[in-house]
Formats: C-alpha cells, structure tokens, sequence
C-alpha cells in the first residue's frame, strides 16, 4: 500500500516537472510574441503573461488573435488597455464583434462580452462600452436577411437587458420566416436556448436559408436545432468541394441525415479516407453515410476491435458493417449473442424470430459479386422455382464465393432426397457445406431431448442444422471442404490480371535498371565521348566557381583543354583558382567578381566581358539555400533571404542563358549545363523556396532544350543530392553524399547522353525509391529527416550565442 503511494507521489512529480519545463518553454515563447507585435520591453511582457496567464494559450492562437484585433482597428494601447482580449480567440473576436449586432463595440466591451450581455442597454451607454449614438434594436434588426417588413425598434427601450431584446428579436423573426406559431417557437427556444443564446444574427439567418434550400421544411428545421447554431461554411464547403462525396449526392443525404450538415469539410476527407483505407466500397458508404458524423478516432477505434474478435472480423466485407460501426451499442449486443450462440447453439431461442432476425438482418450480410449468378441460376435449375427468396438468402451469407457449382449440385441433389424444395429455398446457404457435413448436424439434432421434434419444421431443421455448422467455422466455411477449389473461369481470370500485373512491375523495374546501366555505365564508361569540348568553343563560363561543385567543374572543364571564366563573389578566391587552373593545366583563365544579388547592371557588364568570346560551355552553378531546414514563416530574414535565393536561383540562370546562346546558336554548336536539385524531384519541406527555385531552373533547362535542340545546343538539367561541400554542410565524403571531384567526374560524362540526370548513379537510385514508395511513407521520411538536421542546427546556433 505505501509503496503504491510512493510510486503515484513519484510519477506525479516527475509529470510536474515535465509540464513545468513546458509552462517556462511557453511563457519565454508568449513573451517573445508579446515583445514583438506590441513594442513592449521583457520585463512588461513577461509581467503581462503572467498576470494573465497568458501562457497557456497556444502561440498560433495569441498570434492569429492580436492580427485580428488589428483588422478590427483597436491600437496597441487599446490592447495594453484591456488585456483580457487576448484571451479570445480569433474567431471569438470575429463573432463577438458582429454577433450581438454591433458594428463598433469598443475594446473594453468585448473584453467583458459575456458581463455586457446581462446590463440594460442604457447601463452600457453610461459605463461606454457601447457609443452613445448606437441603436441597437436597429442594429441588431440590421443583420437580418431577408429583412420582415413589420420588425420596429420602437417596441424597445433603453431599459431593456440586452439578452432579453436579442431573444425577443429571434423569436419573432424565427416565427417570420418560418411561418410557424409563437407556440411552437417558445417551445423550440425551451429545447434549444443554449444553441441560439446570444448568437450571431447573421449566422442564425444564412443558416435558415441554407436549410430551406436544401429542402428542410421548417417542421424539420424546429426539430433539429443545431442546424441554426451550426457554422454555415460547414455545409456551403462541402457543397462546392465534393458535392458528390461516394458517389453520393449530398443535398440529398443533407436532408436523409440532417447531423451532416454540422460536420466540417476536413472530417469528411479524414473520415472518407480511413473507410478507403478499410476497403469500404462507396456503395456501402451510401447506404450509411450518417458514419461522418463519428470522430476519425472513435471510427479507427471500432474498426480495430472488430478486426480483433474472429467472428466479427468475418463482416468487415459486409454491406452491414458501417451499420455496426455507427450503432456501437448495437454492435457489442451482436457479440454477446454470437458468443451465447457458440454456448448454447441448441436453445430453441434462436428460431425465435426476434434473434433469428436479428441474426439474418447483422450477421450473414455479405458483398455480392458476379459469380453469385452462376449459383443462383443453378439452384433455380435444381430447385424447379424462380422465388427471389433463393438470391435474397444465398447473398446474405459471406461463403458463397468460395464453394464450386460441383460441389454445391451435390449437396442440393443430396438435400432433396429428405427435404422438401421448399424448405431448401428457405434455408439456401445449407447448399454450400458437405452432405456429410448436413448428416452429422441432423443426427445431433435427433438427439437432442430437450427439443420438442414434433415441433420443428423441415425448415427449421435445416437452419438450426446450418447454425450448428457454422458455430465451428466462424461463418467463414474455413475448413468444411477437404480440398476447396476456385472455379475455373476465376482462376483464369485472377490469373490473367495477376500476369498483366507482373508484367507491368517487370517492365518499370527493366526499364530502370537498364537505362541507369546504360546513361552512368555503358555509356559513358565504353570509351565514347559524346561530347568534344573543344569543338564547342574556346571558353568555359562558370558562375559560383570558387568552391564545391562549381570549383570541380571549373578544374575538369580546364583538363578538358577549355580556356575556364571564373565568375563568383570573391575576387581573392577567383585569384587564388585561376593562378592553380593555369599553372596546373596551362590553359588561359579570366575572372570577374560578381554578387548575383544587384540589379540588372552586373548583368551588362557581363555581357560585355564575355560578348567578344567564343564560349562553348556555360556552367550555371551559383546557388543560394536556407542556412538550415526550417518552418517558412519561421526563417530568419526571410524577406531578403527569400528575394535573394529567387535572384540566385532563377534569375541568374535565365540572364547566364540569355548572354551566352547567341553566340552558341551563331556557331550552331554549345552546351550549357545547368545545376538544379534533387530537391526539385522529391518532397523538400523546410527547404520550400529553395526546392521551388531548384523546380524552376529543372523546367527551364528541360523546355530551353527542346527549343535549341535542332540548333545543335545540348542543355542539361543536372539534379544532384547531397555532396560533400560547404553549402550542405557535409563534411566527409561517403557513397550518397561523394566529393565535388567525384560527382563531376560522373556527371559530365553524361553531358549528350542525357538531358536531365542527376549526374551520380547512387543519386538515380534515391530518386527512384522516393518515387516508388508512397508519398505518406516518402513525405513522413523526408520530414523527419529534415526536422533533425533543424534540431542539430538550431542546438548549435544556441551553443554559439551562448558562448559569445
């Protein structure tokens, strides 16, 4: 006994201590906030979180707050005024800025929203949380559309509570419109106050009109109240963005399941989607669309028990099951008797017709499909009658799909020798177990001496006959044949799907495997150059050439025999690299110290360096990231961070092109290799105006190309992953991040060969894999990796503030 109550002491601590952690993360965040956006000093702040317990409230919720307030025209002293306002949230605000009918509330109204509901309008004209000159009858009136014709607001004074005029104005609009009695609107109001108390006016009226266009009568709308109270975008969305969710029409099922219309747009897709994931048909979604009106959660969880329990995960394919996810109730009663079944299946009770409809109606529910037609129509062959009743008993039972036509003859020929057609036609799923099988079931019945036998029907023989057979098997036939056997026109046509299936994965992974072998091995491993670089022109120009890739480019183009154009932002490591280009492979070099971040003035200074050379390559390799991954409104600068990477990424590779392909298409012969991203194939959160800029420059290089392609310019879109240089802050070199030298060594051999390539073999496979799987499991991978390369970022960045 102590040691439980030690052990409780403790866990209780250290949840304590965990949630104060969170409480200080909270209150320095809050206060950061407040600091921000109200010009306000750490202590002010902080004394200003705490005062108000202002930490508990989420950091996106305070920061959507004061924006609003801002839209709503109060200032910051209003704000520091009144602080309780920033305890609402923004669509409180919203709401109780126009609910009440106001148009100009001040700020102190409606920090004190609920008090000012409860004073004589007068009171609030002299306390001055409402104007002096505002009516608010009239404005109240104001808000109603279609506006009655015979509302005055003279039947008011300013004596009057305010709740009481917003009720009374209500109720007489409600029996206006609706054109119902004041009887029936009191007893309405009785059942529904708390919905309509003091709610938007507008709101209440888009709501009847939504409504009465969907075909509600006002019987109707005056016995589902909610539907007044309800947000009046849940219907309008849902109506304008999948108007036929299922395949259903949902004005129709608005009006067969009025709680739809309450449910937001974002549960129907939540919702819709775990049903697909569950292989549940829009047919059957149809039938039981009332389902969308459960959380995502509780629908997840039902389905999970059912899947745990054999003989309920029997009906997951059945027609019925949505009926039994949304009747939870229902459900766990259906269990219970499954369970008494298997204990006392010989209780007369299940003849009876209440559990022997109830058995029917939930349990032997099934999908039908096309091979039901072949049985029907050989039982109707046997059994010398056309009776509905044979399709309507064979479709409720989940094996028919499973037993031969041979096997399903014999037992029916055997059946008839004692049983009358009649009989058989009532009990029709005894036709697909084993004559054995049946035999045994009838013997045990005989000898049961608890069971009057004069009173038992040939029908009712066979059907407790059928039950006793099913107890055994969970209703799923498992195991009742010896050797099952799949009808021969399913096999053929399983097997003719199954072989065009495998076919097209060998295809796609052939097609793969052999293209990778031929553009990164065979083609450019045999000997054949592809390219003469020489041929193409004299110079080479390459733009972010003082390190990683573009350095590496620079250093084979000049072993190639190139004349290199050293082009990057710093004039001392432009020195430094063409002083070791020359000396190590005696080619001219010249250099020009550019910030791609100016205007379009670089840009003719460009043109005219370069105008009166013969450039025959041109490497557009200048780049600029994140410093890190990080949240898009959460990067630091982002407001020249983001102009820049644009000027950088996009902007000077359209200029590079539009200087250098004159020339190009003068002397009908170039090449222009361009440095996209893999971040412009695959998923890049965190990195968003990165990767789109890399996106750019890979459909720019691909239509550039196509364009100049007969004038005999080759223009590659590169797309590496990671390398080994300053930019992705990778230190060592490995087999999926390799060095500058390396990856340019694989990747120019490809120039002719392919138009867009990642240049690098293991980088082709990455590609592909994060293409191959599904974009959750892709997305799910890509993101976690990012957020902890975030973590580490952030963590250093700390350290280094901390320490200076």
């Amino acid at each position: 006994m102590h040691f439980n109550k030690l052990f409780t002491f403790l866990k209780c601590f250290k949840c304590g201590h965990s949630n104060s952690k969170r409480f200080n993360s909270n209150l320095t965040e809050t206060t950061n906030v407040l600091m921000k956006r109200l010009d306000l000093t750490k202590d002010k702040s902080q004394k200003l979180v705490e005062k108000y317990k202002l930490q508990s409230t989420e950091i996106d919720t305070l920061k959507e707050t004061l924006s609003a307030l801002e839209l709503l025209g109060y200032s910051k002293e209003d704000v520091l005024e009144y602080p309780l306002v920033l305890k609402k949230t923004k669509r409180k605000l919203q709401e109780e800025y126009l609910e009440a009918g106001f148009c100009n509330l001040t700020i102190s109204a409606i920090a004190n929203f609920r008090k000012l509901l409860k004073k004589k309008i007068s009171t609030l004209k002299v306390m001055k949380f409402i104007p002096p000159h505002i009516n608010v009858p009239e404005n109240l009136i104001m808000h109603l559309q279609p506006k009655p014709v015979d509302f005055s607001a003279g039947d008011f004074t300013e004596e009057d509570v305010f709740g009481q005029i917003h009720a009374l104005i209500v109720k007489r609009y409600l029996e206006w419109r609706l054109d119902v009695t004041s009887d029936e609107i009191e007893t309405f109001f009785r059942i529904y106050s708390l919905q309509l108390k003091y709610k938007s006016l507008q709101r209440l009226c888009e709501n009847i009109e939504i409504a009465l266009d969907l075909g509600f009568t006002p019987k109707k709308l005056l016995s589902f109240g909610y539907l007044l109270s309800n947000d009046p975008n849940n219907p309008k969305e849902v109506l304008q963005k999948i108007p036929d969710l299922a395949g259903a029409d949902m004005r129709v099922m608005f009006r067969r399941y009025p709680k739809l219309v309450t449910v937001p747009i974002g549960q129907f897709k939540k919702i819709y989607k775990i049903l697909k994931e569950e292989d549940i048909p829009d047919s059957t979604i149809q039938k039981q669309m009332n389902v969308f009106t459960l959380s995502p959660h509780t629908i997840k969880a039902r389905f999970a028990e059912i899947k745990e329990i054999p003989e309920m995960n029997v009906l997951r394919h059945s027609p019925r099951i949505l009926r039994l996810i949304v009747h939870h109730n229902r459900a766990k009663s259906r269990l219970s008797f499954m369970h008494q079944l298997q204990l006392k299946c010989a209780s007369m009770c299940l003849l009876e017709h209440d559990n022997e409809h109830y058995f029917n109606y939930h349990v032997r529910n099934t999908k039908d499909t096309n091979v039901l037609n072949d049985i029907i129509t050989l039982l109707k062959h046997l059994l010398n009658s056309d009776a509905p009743d044979i399709e309507y008993n064979l479709k409720k039972h989940p094996y028919h799909l499973q037993v031969p036509l041979v096997n399903i003859e014999k037992t029916c020929k055997h059946i008839q020798r004692s049983f009358s057609n009649n009989a058989i036609i009532r009990v029709a799923p005894i036709v697909l177990y084993p004559s054995e099988k049946i035999e045994d079931a009838l013997t045990q019945i005989k000898s049961m001496t608890d069971l009057p036998q004069t009173r038992l029907t040939e029908a009712k023989k066979l059907n407790l006959a059928l039950y006793l057979i099913e107890k055994d098997h969970h209703f799923t036939g498992d195991g009742v044949w010896e050797k099952p056997q799949v009808p021969k026109s399913r096999m053929l046509s399983d097997t003719f799907l199954s072989y065009v299936c495998i076919t097209i994965v060998l295809f796609q992974l052939s097609r793969f495997v052999l293209v990778g072998l031929y553009n990164h091995f065979f083609a450019t491993r045999l000997g054949i150059k592809f390219v003469d670089f020489k041929y193409l022109g004299k110079w080479a120009v390459v733009t972010g050439c003082t390190d990683g890739i573009g350095k590496a480019f620079a250093e084979k183009l000049a072993e190639e025999g190139m004349s290199v154009y050293l082009i990057s932002r710093s004039q001392d490591k432009l020195d430094d690299l063409a002083k070791s280009i020359n000396s190590k492979y005696k080619v001219d070099t010249k250099t020009l110290a550019i910030d791609f971040t100016q205007g379009d003035e670089i840009y003719n200074l460009m043109e005219k360096n370069i105008a009166e050379l013969e450039v025959g390559v041109l490497v557009n390799n200048v780049g600029l990231s994140y410093s890190h991954p990080e949240y898009f409104l959460n990067v630091e600068d982002k407001d020249v961070l983001f102009k820049d990477i644009i000027r950088i990424n996009c902007c000077a590779v359209v200029n590079m092109c539009k200087i250098a392909l004159p020339g190009m298409v003068e002397r009908k012969r170039g090449a222009i290799i361009n440095i996209s991203s893999l971040a412009a194939n695959i998923p890049q959160p965190l990195l968003t105006v990165y990767s789109a800029s890399k996106a750019f420059v890979d459909k720019f290089s691909l239509d550039l190309a196509l364009e100049y392609e007969s004038r005999g310019i080759t223009i590659q879109s590169l797309l590496p992953g990671y390398v080994a240089t300053k930019m992705s802050k990778i230190r060592g070199e490995s087999l999926m991040a390799p060095s500058p030298k390396t990856y340019v060594n694989n990747a120019i051999r490809s120039l002719g060969v392919q138009g867009r390539t990642t240049g690098y073999f293991p980088h082709t496979v990455m590609s592909y894999l994060m293409n191959a799987i599904t974009p959750q499991i892709g997305n799910m991978i890509v993101m976690n990796t990012l957020l902890n390369i975030r973590k580490r970022a952030l963590k250093q960045k700390n350290k280094a503030k901390a320490a200076y």
